[in-house]
């Protein structure tokens, strides 16, 4: 038994099942195993056919995949110090203050 990601025509994850591959002939649709060459997969998980790769789903319209990594990337570094938040808006890291102790 393994695990296998069902993959719908924009190659994303529709779900997970565990499965042998004789009884996946009986299913309809597009089934891919999930390794650890593959990656961990769920669902809105992108399944990658050129890398063979699951990636995490895509966080933010404006982040791109860093194929080295297949770690979804922002359009800039994030700070290191303090809490930030991506605004998609804004196109930038904004900190997260906190309100003062009562």
């Amino acid at each position: 038994m393994s695990n296998y990601a069902k993959i719908n025509s924009e190659n994303i994850v529709d779900f997970v099942i565990v499965s042998n591959e004789s009884y996946l002939k009986e299913l309809s649709g597009t089934f891919v195993e999930v390794t650890t060459e593959t990656g961990w997969a769920g669902p809105g998980s992108i399944y990658s056919a050129t890398h063979n790769k699951f990636l995490g789903a895509k966080p933010w319209e404006s982040w791109t995949l860093n194929e080295e990594t297949f770690e979804w990337e922002a359009p800039s570094l994030k700070p290191l110090t303090g809490k930030h938040i991506w605004s998609e808006v804004d196109q930038e890291w904004v900190e997260v203050v906190s309100a003062p102790d009562e």
